[in-house]
């Protein structure tokens, strides 16, 4: 992971990311707001937002459409290193937090952070672009194991294999997401067929992962 983005609260009270909402029946926010709030009917939050990765890639991915439209010439590699040195941390409690070679703060979790969207153009519109690519490989004989405080999995039963939780977890947002939109169930279970189906076929490239046991939270 390079980076991070909200996404949202899942764990108890399902507080989605506050984002813009389409207009009219299409739209999933159906509560009318009164003056002075009236513009907030063309929003989602709350329990009607959405959340995860469906929420968090898309704020990167606007932030890197506007690091090159500050700077056309920014190459891939130019503007990783730009979300790199715009990223900050805001939880240092993170037992897989780490200082890298580099002097930057990195962890498993959130990668360098979250990216400062001024921060980020500001360094895009003065930016050198980097040196082309060299590659150099790296052998260690002494590996360090992640450490398993630094990514929280919330689960119902004991031992449950952590593929298995996410892959339950996304059937459940395909069909609460297919639920609130027309035409409804039919395409949530054709996703998540579609979905299954895929997983069953690269199971075998997710051994370790299937094996591995989630950290539960109590």
């Amino acid at each position: 992971m390079l980076v991070g983005a909200p996404s949202g609260d899942t764990d108890t009270n399902r507080t989605g990311l506050f984002t813009t909402d389409l207009l009219g029946p299409d739209g999933v926010n159906f509560f009318g707001f009164f003056p002075p709030n009236e513009d907030l009917s063309g929003y989602v939050f709350n329990s009607l937002a959405f959340s995860g990765t469906s929420a968090a890639v898309p704020q990167i991915a606007g932030l890197a459409a506007l690091l090159l439209s500050a700077n056309a010439a920014l190459t891939y590699r130019d503007v990783q290193q730009i979300l790199v040195l715009s990223s900050r941390h805001f939880d240092f409690r993170d037992p897989d937090l780490t200082t890298n070679g580099a002097g930057l703060l990195v962890s498993h979790n959130v990668g360098f952070g979250v990216p400062d969207a001024g921060t980020a153009v500001n360094l895009a519109r003065h930016w050198t672009n980097r040196p082309p690519m060299t590659s150099i490989t790296l052998i260690t004989t002494n590996p360090t194991p992640i450490a398993g405080d630094g990514m929280r999995v919330l689960v119902s039963g004991p031992g449950v294999p952590l593929a298995l939780t996410v892959l339950a977890a996304e059937l459940y947002n395909i069909l609460a997401f297919h639920l609130t939109l027309s035409p409804g169930i039919a395409p949530a279970l054709v996703a998540c067929v579609l979905w299954v189906l895929v997983f069953l076929q690269y199971r075998n490239s997710f051994n370790g992962v299937l094996a591995a046991k989630p950290v539960v939270q109590e």
